[in-house]
């Protein structure tokens, strides 16, 4: 989908009055409320995210790297008020590390430069350097 300069311009009428932008434990969240769903929906298809219910209640919230995302888009058509709480958030969310599938280096610092399948199944991102360094398990040194 699409959106157009008039979609971003309705987020930021009603994310302005209803939204919320927030960075709890450095995850990035833009949150809105509202009795009435349509707008939460709308919300919802524009940019992803999900709607919750609770009671007479219902909340449209997006997380992580596509809140931090949104804040960033919107944030130069945003008003002083929101445009402050946006950099607030960002600013912890910038603090923390990234969640581990969006690093791009090992916790050493390597560069992650093989992708191997485990034995269940799962993909799993190593470094050559630690390899080589510290083997196929924990305490064995490589050559």
């Amino acid at each position: 989908m699409n959106i157009t300069m008039a979609d971003l311009h309705w987020s930021v009428g009603f994310l302005e009055g209803e939204g919320c932008f927030v960075c709890p434990a450095g995850r990035a969240r833009v949150v809105a409320t509202q009795v009435c769903p349509d707008s939460l929906y709308r919300l919802r298809k524009l940019f992803g995210g999900i709607v919750l219910e609770k009671g007479k209640i219902r909340a449209w919230q997006l997380s992580g790297i596509n809140a931090a995302g949104l804040m960033m888009t919107l944030w130069s058509l945003m008003p002083t008020k929101r445009k402050w709480q946006i950099e607030k958030a960002l600013a912890i969310w910038r603090s923390h590390l990234p969640h581990a599938r969006y690093r791009i280096t090992c916790p050493q610092g390597h560069p992650y430069d093989i992708i191997e399948r485990t034995k269940n199944g799962k993909d799993v991102r190593r470094c050559i350097t630690c390899r080589r360094l510290y083997g196929h398990t924990k305490g064995q040194r490589g050559i």
